[in-house]
């Protein structure tokens, strides 16, 4: 698949689509996209996005407002994601501005791991 993307807006093949925010990372599955927006400057947390080949979103990465273990309920994800990385064909991790870090499916954006893993044994923010 042929991309490129500048400052808001994507363009896949000869179609374009514009962000509320400046693009700042892509990854690149089987004719599909995973887009990241800008952290800093965002007017969303879930700044995570799945776009198909016709240049249409999929999926934005769904609102954690709050996270259960061990039938405790702590806060959940208020800051935007700040790292996409693809670990295979079909996943890949979000990294989150305090560290929390999990995966998703690429093609649906539903969670493969739990992201309070990844905060157990760390200070809470």
């Amino acid at each position: 698949m042929t991309y490129k993307f500048e400052n808001k807006e994507l363009k896949i093949g000869g179609k374009s689509l514009k962000f509320d925010d400046e693009i700042k990372e892509v990854v690149e599955f089987d004719e599909f996209l995973v887009v990241r927006t800008d952290y800093y400057e965002s007017t969303t947390n879930e700044n995570v996005f799945g776009v198909n080949a016709d240049g249409k979103i999929e999926w934005q990465i769904e609102k954690l407002t709050k996270l259960t273990h061990n039938g405790i309920e702590y806060d959940g994800i208020k800051e935007p994601y700040t790292a996409i990385k693809k670990l295979t064909d079909k996943t890949l991790r979000l990294i989150n501005w305090d560290s929390t870090n999990f995966e998703i499916y690429a093609y649906s954006g539903k969670l493969k791991t739990d992201p309070m893993e990844s905060r157990i044994g760390k200070r809470p923010w």
